[in-house]
């Protein structure tokens, strides 16, 4: 919300600074944003109102807008238009996100045996996920591409693993945003007796998940195939 700063407005208490002490009171814990109009852009009853009804602001939410609607001030003002638009529409459906890096590299030269213990460390160092592309290098070569992901804060980490254990001798790194569903674990009661699971919500409705080690550790005490127990537990999970 963008309030006036600076100026003073007239009341039946005398002159008041703005934005006025009532409008600052009723955005405590509210973004705001100062600007440079000396005038009242946000009264208290306009300050109640967004803050009661909202619940903040819009980053990169797609919304389908159904209806818009102008209100314009009598007064002038010199650096901006006096007018309020409003829009009224639906938001599209919400996702978790979060900006992580992608760590990529191109190798050629290395035992491709030593693959599957490099991901198992970059993995156990805290990498969202790491995975290998084969490639068609320079001269016709084939090689791998390894790709990371992983949060900024372990960066260095992930690329001590990499330069050590590996033959490369650089690496790309760029920003990635990740969109997630919103997801828990939970423990259920099941044939097997108490699991663990994961839920997902789309678009408002939950969905459970068996996790594979979970299905490992029953097919193993059990001595069932594991595919059975896949079948078995989707269809009491699901029904």
């Amino acid at each position: 919300m963008k309030i006036g700063n600076g100026g003073t407005v007239k009341s039946q208490h005398g002159v008041l600074p703005v934005p006025t002490p009532a409008t600052m009171e009723i955005l405590k814990n509210y973004p705001v944003v100062l600007t440079d109009v000396p005038y009242e852009l946000t009264t208290p009853t306009g300050a109640a109102i967004v803050k009661a009804l909202s619940q903040g602001m819009l980053t990169m939410e797609k919304i389908k807008v159904s209806a818009i609607g102008y209100g314009a001030g009598g007064r002038e003002i010199e650096q901006m238009p006096n007018l309020l638009r409003i829009l009224i529409g639906e938001l599209e459906p919400n996702y978790n996100a979060d900006e992580i890096v992608s760590i990529e590299t191109n190798i050629d030269d290395m035992n491709s045996e030593i693959y599957p213990y490099v991901i198992e460390k970059l993995i156990a160092a805290g990498a969202h996920d790491a995975f290998l592309v084969p490639i068609i290098m320079k001269k016709g070569r084939p090689g791998i591409l390894l790709s990371v992901l992983v949060e900024r804060a372990k960066i260095e980490r992930i690329l001590g693993i990499i330069f050590s254990e590996t033959t490369t001798i650089g690496v790309r790194i760029q920003p990635v945003e990740r969109k997630k569903l919103p997801r828990s674990s939970k423990q259920v009661k099941t044939t097997f007796g108490i699991i663990t699971v994961k839920v997902v919500v789309i678009e408002g409705k939950e969905h459970v998940r068996v996790e594979f080690e979970e299905c490992k550790r029953i097919a193993s005490e059990k001595n069932i195939p594991l595919a059975e127990v896949y079948r078995i537990l989707e269809r009491e999970l699901n029904t």
